[in-house]
């Protein structure tokens, strides 16, 4: 019935041709009327067909090789392509009888050359003539068609490069100290904090502004040795033990050595950062320690960050340092990075002080606006966060209670916010319409990229009440997958508005409740984890 013989029905297709007969399963013998085993045109012309001829209600395959296919397969709803699925090419008979697509290599003219014909495309081919369906956009990586970032790092995040990976949290910290100057001289503890054995230190550090010079430096226990030279405003430091000897593994903050500085000038106001630029330490058994150095300073007394004065430093200094960045004031005790500026940079710094936290910093963030909220989604640690509003009369805001510290001042139609180590995504509640002129997140250590503020707001819905429908306007600034449906009072989806991805935009999305009782049900939007909502009333 198909023209086929039993070898290849049982072989390709998995049929059981037990007991059948099929074409070409006889003996070859000439003049039997059948074209069986080794026969051909050339050597039995009374059985088998000129080559390039099918017997009636076969056809010949495109691909050339002259094998003979049921005519009945042409438009039969088996796409019989160029990929030869079902063994046979039939592209050049009107497509396969409309089974394969237009873009199928076989049904276009002799002359076309197939490839992406879209500009827009990483793959466009100027050449081709007809679109064969491999348009391709290139991935967050710059691959074009690529799936993305695909090295997993060990927080769980994928990034493009494994060298674009977060680094570790370190086994090894190294801290310096902050010390005060006496007789022209400071002495800078300098501590320890690890979970293994440390057999070996050798970092550097600079001092800003370069007013100090190092002239010393001595272990603790003379089982270690410590040499060091400063050139040029950096003083390079190694510390080591020739018996073996090494620090043990503490989770307290331990001194090990001394680093003495002497003073070129008076300091006055200026407190001198001592800033590590290098830290390298050494396992007992030589390999390297993912290490990481806690920076220090030097002062003519008054402790860096302890903006009251009380010999301690703690959230009450954090509270003071907002109060000097909502009112413009200046000490050289909440400068701590010794930029001649208050800014949440100093608080980060004080934070570092009283919680010694050791989490992850966020490497970038993301403000997110809803119509009553502004949120801060981040991939680890934000230290704080200080921004400037601009905004009409109506304008009124309302700060989180899940920060260390967070605080505002409002002045005309301007705002200035400072929220310190926020416990969550969202930042402030708020009414009104404003717009962000300023902002500034640090992580535990530095200021960060922050993305411009995306919206995801469901508009008005109107008519509100309504009968028996209505139409409601959707803002989504970042391309994604969403999901708009209608709920009733008991939680269960009545009606999908939309589903899927959808591109940056404003959409307008009716709901046709003809098939539903009056009464108040809710309309849910949601996208990468941010929801808006809003209540519809139907009346009939």
């Amino acid at each position: 019935e198909y023209g086929i013989n039993c070898a290849t029905l049982e072989g390709t297709y998995g049929w059981d041709c037990s007991g059948c007969s099929c074409p070409g399963d006889g003996d070859p013998v000439c003049g039997d009327g059948s074209c069986n085993g080794d026969e051909t045109y050339d050597t039995c012309p009374e059985d088998c067909n000129e080559p390039g001829t099918c017997d009636t209600g076969q056809v010949v395959d495109c691909d050339g090789t002259g094998e003979c296919w049921p005519e009945s397969w042409i438009g039969d709803g088996f796409a019989d392509c160029n990929d030869q699925a079902y063994g046979a090419d039939l592209t050049c008979y009107d497509c396969d009888g409309g089974d394969c697509p237009d873009t199928d290599p076989g049904c276009g003219d002799p002359g076309d050359t197939y490839g992406c014909t879209d500009p827009e495309a990483c793959n466009y081919d100027s050449d081709a003539t007809m679109d064969d369906g491999s348009c391709a956009e290139y991935d967050d990586c710059g691959e074009c068609g690529g799936d993305g970032p695909m090295e997993m790092c060990s927080d769980g995040s994928y990034v493009c490069d494994a060298s674009d990976c977060p680094p570790e949290d370190p086994d090894v910290y190294i801290i310096a100290g902050d010390a005060t100057v006496s007789g022209g001289m400071a002495y800078v503890s300098l501590s320890y904090a690890s979970s293994v054995a440390v057999a070996g230190i050798q970092f550097t550090i600079s001092d800003e502004p370069d007013v100090a010079t190092a002239v010393g430096f001595d272990a603790d226990d003379d089982v270690f040795m410590a040499s060091s030279n400063d050139v040029g405003g950096d003083v390079t430091g190694v510390f080591f033990s020739i018996s073996g000897a090494a620090l043990p593994a503490t989770d307290e903050a331990t001194q090990f050595a001394v680093l003495t500085y002497e003073l070129s000038s008076e300091l006055g106001d200026v407190i001198v950062g001592l800033h590590f630029t290098d830290v390298v330490c050494s396992s007992t058994t030589g390999t390297s320690l993912p290490a990481m150095g806690v920076d220090g300073s030097i002062s003519d007394g008054s402790m860096p960050g302890d903006v009251n004065g009380d010999g301690s430093i703690n959230v009450q200094d954090i509270i003071l340092v907002v109060n000097l960045i909502l009112d413009g004031g200046f000490s050289a005790a909440a400068d701590l990075n010794g930029d001649s500026s208050i800014n949440v940079q100093d608080i980060i710094l004080i934070v570092n002080m009283i919680l010694d936290s050791r989490a992850s910093d966020a490497s970038s963030a993301e403000i997110l606006m809803t119509p009553s909220s502004l949120k801060l989604h981040a991939d680890g640690f934000i230290g704080a966060v200080q921004m400037t509003l601009n905004h009409g009369k109506n304008f009124s805001i309302d700060l989180t209670g899940n920060a260390m510290v967070a605080d505002y001042k409002t002045s005309g139609n301007h705002t200035t916010v400072v929220v310190v180590v926020p416990g969550g995504e969202e930042l402030f509640t708020y009414a009104g319409e404003f717009e962000i002129v300023d902002i500034m997140v640090v992580n535990g250590s530095d200021e960060i990229d922050v993305v411009t503020p995306a919206v995801f707001t469901l508009g008005a819905a109107y008519p509100n009440p309504f009968n028996p429908s209505t139409s409601i306007t959707l803002d989504v600034s970042d391309a994604g997958n969403v999901n708009v449906a209608i709920y009733n009072l008991m939680g269960q989806s009545v009606s999908t508005l939309a589903e899927g991805f959808m591109n940056a935009g404003s959409y307008t999305l009716t709901w046709n409740a003809s098939n539903q009782v009056s009464g108040m049900y809710l309309v849910r939007a949601e996208t990468a984890g941010f929801v808006s909502t809003q209540k519809l009333l139907l009346i009939k």
